[in-house]
């Protein structure tokens, strides 16, 4: 996928008289937009296939928005990186609907709730935002904008999460709701992991790994 975005780059840069630098702006928006397409369809077809469709897909959105402003740590390869979400997505999915299937209630809700979020806050705090060597941010501007937009995203998210835990001890229907709430919550705990130097190691390691493979 990296390879096919750098060549198509390379051929729009060639033909517009681009310089490298220009060339490296436009393979790097090319490699984000094949991997968001990649990891939707998979994640997409996968989860019809294993019946988790709106779990994996609510867990993949809700890492990805958030992700736009908080950054995070990468796998060496674009390949690595989608591998890792779309298990984790449909893993999440699955966990949720045949592992967690009517355990949880209001007051788990609650809790996992205000444990998730106040970490989440706390941790973008003090990481976010987290660049790449790709794209480092270096701007004290830019370091406030995305910080600020992180929180305001983490704050929606914790005013969806509110509303459906408030719906799902309103109405009958209260294990499906759960189950998207969770959704969320698994979306927000993996991106805000992926802050930490910890995750960062992990990441490095699992690169090693199949590369040591290959």
């Amino acid at each position: 996928m990296e390879q096919l975005s750098r060549k198509i780059a390379k051929r729009i840069s060639t033909t517009l008289h681009y310089e490298q630098e220009q060339e490296e702006v436009i393979a790097y928006g090319l490699i984000a937009i094949v991997q968001i397409i990649v990891t939707l369809f998979l994640v997409s077809l996968l989860g019809l296939i294993f019946h988790v469709f709106l779990q994996a897909l609510i867990v993949t959105m809700s890492v990805s928005i958030l992700r736009k402003y908080s950054g995070g740590s990468h796998a060496s390869s674009i390949e690595i990186c989608t591998a890792s979400a779309v298990i984790y997505s449909i893993g999440s999915g699955l966990i949720i609907r045949y592992f967690l299937y009517g355990l949880v209630n209001m007051n788990i809700m609650i809790v996992l709730t205000f444990v998730i979020f106040i970490s989440a806050y706390w941790i973008i705090y003090k990481k976010a935002p987290v660049d790449s060597p790709n794209k480092p941010i270096k701007s004290a501007s830019k370091i406030r904008r995305m910080r600020n937009g992180s929180f305001i995203i983490l704050t929606g998210y914790l005013i969806i999460n509110a509303l459906l835990i408030y719906f799902a001890a309103a109405y009958s229907n209260a294990t499906i709701l759960n189950q998207y709430s969770l959704s969320l919550l698994f979306g927000i705990l993996w991106q805000t992991s992926t802050l930490t130097a910890f995750s960062a190691k992990i990441a490095e390691k699992i690169s090693t790994t199949v590369y040591s493979e290959k």
